[in-house]
């Protein structure tokens, strides 16, 4: 389990060295306590969510459709392509219910314009209040879906 995390953060150091090397990105005024928070906790709301894609996948045995469609819309409304402002005022607000949304602002901060902890506290707060509800939510539902896959005996199926 522990491989894609590790595969992952490798990635993200190459990206980086290689974006700071070739394209000779400085970023002084970063704050990388503000980003490497921003970072650890949007680490557990994507976990959980994974957490919950699985159980899906244990009950329903195939893949989970909501997943697919939280990345389509973090792709498409989280800021990663244009600002949220640019959306229509309705689309905001789904941007808004998006934990991408938050984080991707965080680190903008953060890095960009060295924001402190005080400054992306907003983004925070909301980073932690889905890791709250989707902590235990996820592993609740894991839970039982693990104890139905056993009861219906198709753990063997994996």
């Amino acid at each position: 389990a522990l491989y894609p995390f590790m595969r992952a953060t490798i990635n993200m150091i190459v990206y980086l060295v290689g974006g700071f090397i070739i394209l000779c990105l400085r970023f002084n005024d970063a704050n990388i306590l503000s980003a490497l928070l921003t970072v650890v906790l949007m680490v557990i709301v994507m976990g959980s969510i994974g957490i919950l894609a699985a159980s899906f996948t244990l009950v329903f045995k195939q893949g989970d459709p909501f997943t697919a469609l939280l990345v389509l819309a973090s792709g498409m409304l989280s800021g990663t392509m244009y600002p949220v402002g640019v959306l229509p005022e309705w689309l905001q607000g789904v941007a808004r219910l998006l934990p991408q949304t938050h984080a991707i602002e965080a680190i903008r901060i953060a890095i960009l314009r060295g924001g402190s902890l005080s400054e992306v506290a907003p983004q925070l707060i909301v980073l932690a209040l889905f890791a709250a509800l989707l902590v235990p939510l996820a592993l609740l539902v894991f839970s039982a879906a693990m104890n139905r896959a056993r009861i219906e005996g198709s753990l063997a199926h994996y």
